[in-house]
């Protein structure tokens, strides 16, 4: 049988992995594909012994997501507000749940078995794009075990982008618990800001001060929520 279009570029990533220009151009293209492009992908990725195709696939599932809802330049990292405005959108929800189910399992296998430290970075990092609570669970759990500085610095970039309230009682357990590391919890006042709901400003009432001081004001009037603008009135 012929081979998608998007295996076609694989291959030709393939061919041209040593030059670094080259192969960005490919990974770009990829990076628009969308589901199609993703689902090739995460096959790909689980045959995959290469390091450097290893390496250029994550690379392509870490900007995937923020890719198709726009030209977003590194997704969350640059352009978080647009990302926001997109996550939040009803109209957005079927196609995240979508990208989740399909690149989030594979995502977590590479974080906590690749043998590859740079590709487990840009796992760490495309787990915190694509969200939820599958994805939350293994960045916390890394969190408190990861020794590797690189993997730990993008796990706390990663913390930082959750999105939904299926998150929120992983977050409470984390800040009510008085052993939680201060950066895992810092990380994770920031995602209450993305979250935006009624629960997840109470947290951030009970609990930003404490964590960010004072900025954490900032992080109530990203909610847009009208008990965080109350909250801000007040002091």
């Amino acid at each position: 049988p012929s081979q998608s279009p998007w295996e076609d570029r694989l291959e030709l990533l393939r061919l041209k992995i040593g030059d670094r220009d080259e192969a960005l151009k490919i990974i770009n293209e990829l990076k628009k594909g969308g589901l199609p492009a993703l689902r090739m992908l995460v096959s790909a990725l689980r045959r995959e012994t290469s390091a450097p195709m290893r390496q250029a696939i994550v690379e392509v599932l870490d900007d995937i997501l923020p890719a198709t809802f726009g030209e977003f330049k590194d997704g969350w990292y640059s352009n978080r507000y647009e990302m926001i405005a997109a996550i939040r959108d009803p109209a957005n929800r079927a196609r995240l749940t979508e990208y989740r189910l399909e690149a989030v399992p594979a995502l977590i296998e590479v974080l906590q078995g690749d043998v590859d430290i740079l590709t487990r970075r840009w796992a760490a990092s495309a787990l915190g794009q694509m969200g939820g609570p599958e994805a939350a669970r293994a960045l916390l759990e890394l969190a408190q075990n990861e020794e590797e500085q690189g993997v730990k610095t993008w796990t706390r970039l990663a913390l930082q982008q959750f999105s939904d309230d299926d998150c929120l009682p992983l977050i409470r357990q984390v800040l009510e618990n008085p052993q939680s590391e201060g950066w895992v919890k810092a990380a994770l006042i920031r995602s209450l800001g993305t979250i935006g709901s009624d629960e997840a400003v109470r947290l951030l009432m009970t609990h930003g001060e404490a964590v960010a001081g004072p900025g954490y004001l900032g992080l109530l009037a990203e909610t847009g929520n009208p008990l965080a603008l109350e909250e801000i009135k007040k002091g």
